[in-house]
Parts: structure tokens; sequence; C-alpha cells
């Protein structure tokens, strides 16, 4: 396994993108029917593999990816309701 040494702004970036998903995917998961067991951390874990199955994607910019991700957590939960 490779190893990577990221600066601190890096690490900063990382950090406020994984937790801007995670309020996203807290406002979805607040829209559906009680009851449903799916945490916000893995809806964003979901909708981010799926974004990494897609091949190698380059986003424009923050708008381009999160505009994405919001698609990737919707098919994630529309395909958790109809199961």
């Amino acid at each position: 396994r490779r190893a990577v040494l990221l600066d601190r702004r890096e690490i900063r970036r990382r950090f406020e993108l994984r937790f801007s998903a995670t309020a996203m995917a807290r406002r979805y998961l607040a829209s559906e029917r009680p009851g449903q067991t799916l945490q916000p951390t893995a809806l964003v874990h979901e909708a981010y593999l799926r974004l990494l199955g897609d091949g190698d994607v380059l986003w424009d910019d923050r708008v381009h990816f999160f505009s994405a991700a919001a698609i990737a957590m919707r098919r994630v939960l529309v395909e958790r309701a109809r199961a």
C-alpha cells in the first residue's frame, strides 16, 4: 500500500467535504419514512462508492461534486425504498 502525504490544507478540505456530505445525507434521511435504519454516514459511504464505481471522474468544482453526490444519495434511497 502506498503512503500518501497530505498537507494541512488538503486534510482540511477532505474533512470539510465529508462533513458537508454527511449533513446533506442527514437532510435526505429526515424526509424518509419513520423506522428506516440507514445512518447518514452509511449513506455517504454508499454514495461515495457509487461515485468511484463510475470510473475516473473529474469534478469541475465543489458544486459539481455535491450535485453528483446528491444524485447518488437519492438513488441509494430510492433503491432501498423499492426493496
